[in-house]
């Protein structure tokens, strides 16, 4: 076994989640480049504090969030947001993905088609299995 493979095998969801939150906090660069990853449908707000939290709650369901980015205006009101999902060795749940794509479906209809977008984040190798059936607006592979 390679010393890559090892290493994949050693990482979990919630270590990549930290990694997010960390790196997108610390990294304006690595932020503008999540948001990239959304593609052109999804504008990011300027001049707006961005917050991100960790298995937030969704709006329409008991599920959570693995990463929400989101940008808030001065009276903390959310403005706009990217929902991030991570997998890296289990599949989706049955009938996760469309509740991804039902919290995108209602925060679009409160914050406007271009103020909310979701990420798939996974190795290549798994973004190729997955079945999402176009929940998402884009994906990111861990070897990006």
């Amino acid at each position: 076994m390679a010393v890559d493979d090892i290493f994949r095998d050693r990482v979990r969801e919630r270590d990549l989640d930290n990694f997010l939150v960390e790196e997108i906090f610390a990294v304006p660069e690595f932020l503008d480049w999540v948001v990239a990853k959304a593609g052109p449908g999804f504008t990011a707000p300027d001049g707006l504090t961005v917050l991100l939290q960790k298995s937030p709650p969704r709006e329409n369901d008991r599920r959570q969030t693995d990463v929400r980015v989101g940008w808030f205006d001065g009276n903390e009101e959310l403005r706009a947001c990217i929902l991030i999902e991570s997998k890296v060795t289990a599949d989706f749940q049955p009938g996760q993905a469309q509740a991804y794509a039902a919290e995108l479906a209602a925060l679009r209809a409160r914050l406007g088609a271009a103020s909310a977008a979701a990420l798939l984040l996974a190795p290549a190798a798994k973004l190729t299995a997955l079945t999402s059936d176009g929940c998402f607006d884009g994906e990111i592979s861990i070897e990006d």
